[in-house]
């Protein structure tokens, strides 16, 4: 429960909502005593600062190929993580799901250690930051006789 209201898990396809549910008070009660998560995002040098590695109470899990998931199994498994959403991928990404979970009880490090022990799941990953960089650009160097248009040098002569 958060502040007296059962948790809800949303489920959605491609954007779309396909399922709701609460989780119980006791799947709820049995996640607070495992403890209350309390490690800090890592954080990685991008263009001179400081920035998340990545986002916190998400993780990117890709499911076994061919491996049957009863939903009572993926439900049970949503609750031991307090999952507040989920998002399945289709096409050549069916087998992905992106997990965004209460980072009260678990941090993202517990999540992965817990999914990876999941008979399941072949592999799970923290939803990592991607940053663009400044590029360096060099200035062209000229290649002959410049063309008509600037910038464009003549092509060789043939001979």
């Amino acid at each position: 429960m958060v502040d007296g209201r059962p948790m809800e898990v949303r489920i959605s396809f491609g954007g779309i909502m396909i399922r709701r549910f609460s989780i119980s008070a006791l799947a709820a009660a049995a996640v607070l005593v495992c403890g209350v998560a309390s490690a800090e995002v890592p954080m990685v040098k991008v263009n001179g600062q400081l920035r998340p590695a990545y986002k916190e109470g998400e993780v990117i899990v890709k499911f076994k190929d061919g491996v049957v998931r009863p939903m009572n199994q993926m439900v049970g498994l949503y609750q031991r993580l307090s999952v507040v959403e989920v998002k399945h991928f289709g096409g050549p990404f069916k087998n992905f799901e992106h997990l965004i979970f209460n980072t009260s009880h678990l941090s993202v490090d517990q999540a992965v250690a817990d999914l990876s022990r999941d008979s399941t799941v072949e592999y799970a990953q923290p939803n990592y930051m991607v940053y663009a960089t400044a590029a360096q650009l060099e200035k062209p160097k000229t290649l002959g006789t410049p063309c008509a248009i600037p910038g464009v040098p003549y092509p060789p002569r043939l001979r």
